[in-house]
């Protein structure tokens, strides 16, 4: 992942800095992509009839060192169940033209398995903790997710250099698996920043039609 498409990860996914992560314990000796696809399968479930939804995001960034900006992005975004899941952001910075389009396909856990190489899952009540590393070599040492019943609730990429982004996302209360409010620490050598971002304005369409209100 280029630096600039780290960036505009980091920022779309949410962490709750006052949440300490769970301890984990090893699980039994299993394939660990097999669990995590079955892991994975269960939790997401909940969205299994939703067929796609649209969206608004506002995300706020802070930079903590040179060139100090502070900024916000405002886009819409669509998901489509077996198809894309993108957010367009309007008036981006001059710096960020080319990304106004941002594919979010990788942040969803269903495509893990075929992104990444699982190495292990690890269990700690209703969470389950897998960690990953990509298929080709690069300085990204490795990515530990953390999902439980409401979804993803923490990413973290950790590198080479001895740099980390931290994501945790806080869940809506839809009946369905969506963001509500994220936030983000980048810690990177040539970055230091935090994001947040909130999610508005769901419109969900299921297998069904039209869900009676937008979730939340």
């Amino acid at each position: 992942m280029n630096l600039a498409a780290f960036f505009l990860s980091a920022m779309l996914l949410s962490t709750n800095a006052a949440v300490l992560p769970p301890t984990f314990s090893a699980g039994p000796s299993v394939d660990a992509a097999s669990a995590a696809t079955e892991g994975i399968t269960r939790v997401y479930s909940r969205n299994a009839t939703l067929k796609e939804y649209t969206f608004d995001a506002r995300v706020s960034i802070v930079m903590h060192r040179f060139p100090w900006l502070r900024f916000h992005l405002d886009g819409h975004g669509k998901y489509e169940r077996d198809g894309s899941y993108r957010i367009q952001f309007e008036s981006v910075p001059f710096w960020a033209k080319g990304f106004d389009h941002f594919d979010m396909t990788s942040l969803d856990p269903r495509s893990w398995p075929k992104q990444y190489a699982i190495s292990e899952t690890q269990h700690s009540g209703d969470s389950l903790l897998v960690t990953m590393h990509e298929r080709r070599k690069s300085n990204l040492k490795n990515v530990a997710a953390t999902i439980d019943a409401d979804g993803v609730r923490r990413i973290v990429w950790s590198y080479d250099s001895g740099g980390y982004v931290q994501l945790n996302v806080t869940p809506s209360s839809s009946a369905f698996i969506l963001p509500a409010a994220e936030d983000a620490q980048i810690a990177v050598p040539v970055m230091n920043a935090t994001a947040h971002a909130e999610f508005s304005n769901y419109h969900v369409v299921t297998d069904e039609g039209p869900v009676a209100q937008s979730a939340r």
